[in-house]
């Protein structure tokens, strides 16, 4: 007796809605991978811009009182303690301010002319917006 004839393979419409269903899987997959890069493209200028604003604060706390007193910056592009242009951080404006403030109150204060509030503000190249403060003394 004759074996039953039994095709092998796919149909057309079996190997149709596999590939439907690959498609609708990559697309997710993929539009979830571009949301993760977009995210960890904002993290690491969040993470530069604040690492750039602590350079900037040490740099002008590590300076001598008086040399604080007169310390502003207003720069495009971060720069090195010596005054060159650093590779790849040509987008970021770096401003420093220093003000003269009174710190505590009573017999332990600060006056302002012994004082001053250093402020770095650090924009990112999408407009995010790093600040930090510190205090210097001449005591």
């Amino acid at each position: 007796m004759r074996a039953a004839y039994r095709p092998r393979g796919f149909s057309l419409i079996e190997v149709i809605v596999a590939l439907v269903i690959i498609a609708a899987a990559a697309s997710t997959v993929l539009g979830l991978m571009s949301s993760v890069a977009s995210r960890s493209a904002s993290s690491m200028e969040m993470t530069q811009a604040s690492s750039i604003a602590t350079a900037y604060l040490r740099r002008v706390l590590a300076q001598p009182f008086n040399n604080v007193a007169v310390t502003a910056i207003d720069e495009v592009g971060a720069r090195d303690q010596y005054g060159n242009a650093i590779a790849g951080l040509g987008a970021y404006r770096v401003q420093v301010a220093v003000v003269a403030l009174q710190l505590g109150i009573g017999a332990t204060r600060v006056l302002p002319a012994s004082s001053r509030r250093v402020t770095v503000t650090v924009t990112g190249p999408s407009q995010t917006v790093t600040v930090l403060t510190g205090y210097k003394t001449d005591k």
